[in-house]
């Protein structure tokens, strides 16, 4: 049964004279936390949060795709996030006897992977939760 733990930089963070947090220090907090503390998803997720030159805690949105996947989009996953890029073409001679299109296009659906001139990679923001899917699969340990 999960339970919750207790985040002690976030509540360090906080004010003991029951001053309010700094809208920095919530931003950074949010960040930390979505990224699950990789900086290179943080730096992934900020930049595609700023707006206008500015950033705020509502604009960092954390990745929470579904994460049950067929054998199909396992397999598909399992190889991107190995190779960490791959050509569509690539994929299809790879597993002719698999629906390799509609697979991508599901991933791309649901944020798991981004097609850009015809090769197949996993945002930052989606990395931690692909290799989670995969984990519980048995497919990476």
């Amino acid at each position: 049964m999960p339970y919750p733990k207790p985040n002690p930089a976030w509540t360090a963070s906080w004010s003991v004279r029951d001053e309010t947090a700094s809208i920095e220090a919530v931003t950074f907090e949010k960040l930390r936390r979505v990224s699950a503390g990789n900086p290179g998803v943080a730096l992934a997720i900020w930049a595609e949060s700023v707006t206008d030159g500015q950033i705020a805690p509502g604009s960092i949105e954390a990745f929470e795709p579904g994460l049950a996947l067929d054998e199909d989009a396992a397999v598909v996953l399992w190889t991107v996030v190995a190779q960490e890029s791959v050509a569509v073409d690539r994929l299809t001679a790879l597993f002719d006897r698999r629906p390799v299109e509609a697979t991508v296009q599901g991933l791309v659906e649901r944020g798991f992977v981004e097609v850009t001139d015809g090769r197949v990679t996993v945002p930052a923001r989606a990395l931690h939760p692909a290799v989670a899917a995969l984990e519980r699969r048995g497919m990476l340990w």
